[in-house]
């Protein structure tokens, strides 16, 4: 923040970096911050370093999306949408643009491969095979819970609940 008139940073590298200091590192996870600084790095900064916020184009936008489509890069697309979102929200509350550039913009797309849920069976078959009590219990909340491997040290029971935080 500029300190003489108390305002947020008007170049977009900057005001990305005010951002994530002051708001994203407390609203996800340690994991995803890390993965959303990466992003950050990678596919946004190198394109709108140098750009005032506030001249940034829907346009400027798709064609860093597009960029990653044409790539087959289908997921980052999305995550970087989504980051530039909130970067773009938290530019408006700061008085800094009027209107979010993406307003406008196509949202990228893609198709999650699931898997298929294990049998009874299948599940009996893999736990029982497993010596070491702490793994069988991780694996346990994984399969019974859908507790990710991130959120496993955060588990605790409470009365016949088993609470975590959600990453």
């Amino acid at each position: 923040i500029n300190q003489e008139n108390h305002i947020a940073p008007t170049n977009f590298k900057k005001f990305a970096l005010f951002y994530f200091e002051n708001f994203r590192k407390r609203k996800v996870s340690e994991i995803t911050y890390k993965n959303d600084w990466n992003r950050l790095n990678k596919n946004i900064l190198p394109v709108f370093e140098k750009a005032e916020i506030k001249k940034i184009t829907p346009q400027d936008c798709q064609a860093v999306l597009d960029d990653l489509m044409k790539q087959d890069k289908y997921k980052t697309a999305v995550e970087v949408y989504n980051l530039l979102s909130c970067i773009f929200k938290s530019a408006i509350a700061h008085d800094l643009l009027t209107k979010n550039p993406l307003a406008v913009v196509i949202k990228p797309t893609y198709e999650q491969e699931h898997g298929t849920a294990l049998t009874k069976s299948e599940e009996q078959a893999l736990l029982s095979q497993i010596s070491d009590q702490a793994t069988k219990i991780a694996i346990a909340l994984a399969l019974f819970c859908g507790l990710r491997p991130n959120e496993l040290s955060t588990a605790e029971v409470q009365g016949e609940f088993i609470k975590a935080v959600n990453s």
